[in-house]
Parts: C-alpha cells; sequence; structure tokens
C-alpha cells in the first residue's frame, strides 16, 4: 500500500521540490503510525 501512495503524492506536486519534501515527511509520518 505504501509504493502506490508515494507515486501518487509524487504525481500530485511535479516541479514544486518544497512541497514533495513536505508530502515525503508527511509519508514517513504514516509508515511511522502504520509500524
Amino acid at each position: 500500500a505504501p509504493i502506490p501512495k508515494r507515486a501518487s503524492i509524487a504525481s500530485a506536486s511535479p516541479g514544486t521540490p518544497s512541497k514533495n519534501r513536505s508530502n515525503r515527511r508527511k509519508d514517513e509520518e504514516d509508515e511511522n503510525l502504520r509500524m
């Protein structure tokens, strides 16, 4: 489940490194919650 979610997030913010970074951080928090 985490892989497709990441791909969807990456495609949701193309050309925006700062936003992508924040999304990536949120994804990491989601993974921590799952663990």
